[in-house]
């Protein structure tokens, strides 16, 4: 398997200060919370990593086996990390798989404590293909899907919110969000009235 490299370099010398292997891409930014960064890469894991030193504190396997796929010309996990981390109150949100038939998964890691391993819950996604960031505003996360319309999670009721809106067929994993309104590509749109 292609292995990814991240790790910490100093600002001052330029030195790498550690480096940590992903055995698969990395596809997506990694969100930084009390001196750690936190990134899914497509071996189905999610890692946390000491953005001072660059050393591994834990990873975490998203993924439900270890079954491997070729995707991209790649082996990678049945279930890789393509829905791309949001934090919001302590709470690191992403997703894991990208095939509706072999399921795919919602977590909510609580990293807001000092801990070496993370609580964790896990929902299972209805059939949706998650691909981009996910956003947060307010309690309800919005899963991008690429052509298909965005999904909502309401984070305090534990349900999934159907909008029902027209995409232009164009495959578009932007997504921002501010309050009710919502930003798909380059449409937006009121999140109470879709």
């Amino acid at each position: 398997a292609l292995s990814v490299a991240l790790g910490a370099v100093s600002w001052v010398s330029g030195e790498e200060k550690g480096t940590v292997l992903a055995d698969g891409p990395v596809r997506f930014a990694p969100v930084g919370l009390g001196g750690r960064a936190y990134f899914g890469a497509d071996d189905g894991y999610f890692y946390c990593v000491d953005a001072l030193d660059g050393r591994l504190v834990w990873k975490f396997r998203a993924a439900p086996s270890s079954r491997k796929v070729l995707g991209n010309d790649r082996l990678i996990s049945v279930w890789p990390i393509r829905g791309g981390a949001v934090l919001g109150d302590g709470k690191i949100h992403f997703t894991a798989g990208v095939w509706p038939f072999e399921g795919g998964f919602l977590y909510s890691l609580d990293v807001g404590k000092s801990v070496d391993e993370p609580d964790y819950v896990a929902t299972t996604l209805p059939e949706l293909v998650p691909q981009g960031y996910l956003v947060q505003s307010g309690n309800t996360l919005l899963i991008p899907g690429g052509r298909a319309p965005v999904t909502g999670y309401d984070i305090e009721k534990r349900e999934f919110i159907k909008y029902d809106y027209r995409v232009r067929q164009l495959t578009n994993y932007h997504v921002s969000a501010s309050g009710q309104w919502f930003f798909h590509g380059d449409r937006v749109f009121d999140l109470s009235l879709i």
